[in-house]
This record gives structure tokens, C-alpha cells and sequence, in this order.
């Protein structure tokens, strides 16, 4: 029996992880990313904001053999600092231990180190490549090269969103059967500072260790 041919929409965080897993699994992967390798351009500015890793998350990516290689690069959130108005500060820790916190890691090299390894692990990666239409019924799809505007069509077996918000498969899908998406856009944005690394300190208010960087303070 042939392996089955998933195609993926998307090369960020869950893109890039579902395409580790199944073609670890022995199946032939192929990863369609409308913008350019962030590997070689580096990762676009206004979504870099650090990811909040919690046990559930840090579960999956451990199944995926890289745990280790992303607490190496995560920092350690115990708690949260309060500082009341007109009253003393509070440590306030997230749980009853140290070993039950949340971990601070940067998106962009997290992103990194999954399409790494899912490339290694034979999964093919193909970037300035955006989803056109989908016949669902032949399971055929529309791959546009926005380099050249060259369209070709490619066979699947599945065909998989992670193309987020906006998401090109799931505007197809519609068009297909009647989804009742519900979207509502923020009328906000944020603004995202950065400090140089200094060295480790010690809050002089709660006595727990902090680091500062371009890693979320943990104190």
C-alpha cells in the first residue's frame, strides 16, 4: 500500500509541526507557505510576540522528539509580579511548585526548529506558494507560485488547513458547503518592546529569580 499524500496550507507553528508527525509517520508530506523561507529572510515583524508554552503544548512537542531543544531555548515563568495601587506587591505563582509553570519561547525560532525538522524528516517545503481553488470532489488543488503566477494542480488525500486566520482552504470550503464561520476582527493592536540581556537578579520584593530579554521577564 502507497503512503498517503497530505497536503498542508501553512507553514507556521502548526503547519510545521503536523507535517513533522506525519511524515514521521511514513507519509508524503507537502507544505505550501504563501510567504517567503523565514529561515533565510528572518521571521516578519508584528508576530513575534513570545508564545506562552504550557504543559499541554510542551506534551505534543515532546511526542515530536524536541522538548528539550525548545526548553533550551524557553525561559521559565513561575508567576506574575502585582503591583497594586496604593499597596505592597504579590508574587503570585502559577502553581504550587516551580515545576508547574508556563515557559516564555520565541515564536520565530520556535517556527524554526519545527520546519527544520520536518524537512528532515522528509516532509517537502515549498515557500512563495499560496492555495487557489480545490476540486474536493476529485481532491485535486489549485497551487499558485506568486513568483511567477504559475498555477499547477496537485493530487491529495488530504488536504489541511493551518493557514490561520484568514485561511485560503477554509474561504475554498466555503464555497463548498455553508461553514457559519464567525470572525470578528480586533479593533487593537500591541505595541512590543525589547531590552538587552543583562544578567540574572533576584526581586528585591519577592526574592525569586528573574531574567530580562528578548524572553519574557519571569518575575
Amino acid at each position: 500500500m502507497s503512503a498517503r499524500h497530505h497536503v498542508i496550507v501553512g507553514a507556521g507553528l502548526a503547519g510545521a509541526l503536523l507535517a513533522l508527525l506525519l511524515a514521521r509517520r511514513g507519509h508524503r508530506v507537502d507544505v505550501f507557505e504563501r510567504r517567503p523561507d523565514q529561515r533565510i529572510r528572518g521571521y516578519e515583524g508584528g508576530r513575534s510576540i513570545n508564545l506562552a508554552l504550557a504543559r499541554r503544548g510542551l506534551a505534543v512537542l515532546e511526542a515530536a522528539g524536541l522538548g528539550d531543544a525548545v526548553l533550551r531555548r524557553a525561559v521559565a515563568m513561575r508567576g506574575r509580579q502585582v503591583h497594586p495601587l496604593g499597596g505592597p506587591e504579590a508574587f503570585l505563582p502559577y502553581g504550587r511548585s516551580d515545576a508547574e509553570c508556563i515557559w516564555s519561547v520565541h515564536r520565530g525560532r520556535l517556527n524554526h526548529l519545527l520546519l527544520d525538522a520536518a524537512e528532515a524528516a522528509g516532509a517537502r517545503l515549498h515557500f512563495h506558494h499560496r492555495l487557489g481553488l480545490v476540486d474536493f470532489d476529485a481532491r485535486r488543488a489549485e497551487i499558485i507560485d506568486d513568483r511567477d503566477r504559475h498555477a499547477r494542480w496537485i493530487d491529495f488525500d488530504a488536504l489541511l488547513g493551518a493557514d490561520g486566520a484568514g485561511s485560503a482552504l477554509r474561504n475554498a470550503m466555503q464555497g463548498h458547503a455553508d461553514l457559519h464561520p464567525e470572525i470578528t476582527p480586533l479593533d487593537h493592536g500591541y505595541k512590543e518592546l525589547r531590552s538587552p540581556r543583562t544578567p540574572r537578579a533576584v526581586s528585591a520584593s519577592s526574592g525569586m529569580p528573574c531574567t530580562s530579554g528578548p524572553a519574557a521577564a519571569s518575575c
